[in-house]
């Protein structure tokens, strides 16, 4: 199963220099910024459509103001 990870080029780096995607960092879409649309602590937030994870990746791009985003792409066997 494919599955993709969208953030900005800046969060990457993080990503890329400690080979894991973590759960718990600073939100965008807190409730208090996004209302019903906030993300919860804990949580890495992939999704199947790759529109979908560059959509919050631009998102996120509007506070970061990263200079590019960053998609990432995860095969997951489906058996796990």
């Amino acid at each position: 199963m494919i599955l993709y990870h969208g953030t900005t080029r800046e969060r990457s780096l993080g990503i890329f220099n400690d080979k894991i995607i973590k759960k718990n960092v600073n939100r965008h879409y807190t409730k208090e910024k996004s209302g019903r649309g906030y993300s919860t602590q804990g949580y890495i937030y992939f999704s199947n459509e790759i529109t979908f994870s560059v959509y919050f990746a631009n998102c996120c791009n509007l506070e970061d103001k990263s200079d590019s985003l960053v998609l990432f792409k995860i095969d997951i066997p489906i058996e796990d």
